[in-house]
């Protein structure tokens, strides 16, 4: 088994959004509810709704980019998908096609599949260089269902 996806899910997809948001959360019941004199700034309706706004903001930018990726493994026939509380079996027949692309800070991986699954109509992974060139080179029939729309293959191959 060959896991394609980064060592950096676990803290992105789960650590990272549940310490923003129980800390981020405390700290909006603190400023809506929290009513002495001794602090005016929290009665500042203008500060309320701004911090309000930027609190539901990254929010949404959480639940929206960081949530939902997932971790994807490879075993030569079957993709397993994991959002850490459950795991999925997807075979290679099911995936239309791998699509690759290269941010600046990072790479990411999609797997969309060729019908709607339990899982949507396609997986966001952030991709591990090291271990997806491991795969590459393991499974190398896996090139055929690879879209590469940011070079990233070229790039491996470089190194």
């Amino acid at each position: 088994m060959t896991r394609l996806s980064s060592n950096a899910t676990l803290f992105l997809k789960i650590f990272l959004p549940t310490f923003w948001i129980s800390f981020f959360t405390l700290v909006t019941l603190v400023i809506f509810f929290f009513t002495p004199d001794d602090i005016p700034l929290f009665q500042n309706w203008l500060f309320k709704g701004w911090y309000l706004f930027i609190y539901i903001s990254f929010l949404l930018l959480f639940i929206f980019t960081l949530m939902r990726i997932q971790r994807v493994e490879y075993n030569g026939e079957i993709f397993l998908v994991s959002n850490y509380l459950k795991t999925y079996n997807c075979s290679i027949s099911d995936i239309d096609a791998l699509v690759l692309r290269n941010y600046f800070l990072f790479k990411t991986g999609n797997l969309k599949f060729n019908k709607p699954t339990k899982l949507g109509k396609k997986v966001k992974f952030i991709l591990s260089n090291s271990m997806f060139a491991a795969a590459l080179e393991r499974y190398p029939y896996l090139i055929d269902k690879i879209e590469d729309q940011g070079k990233i293959i070229e790039g491996l191959k470089s190194q």
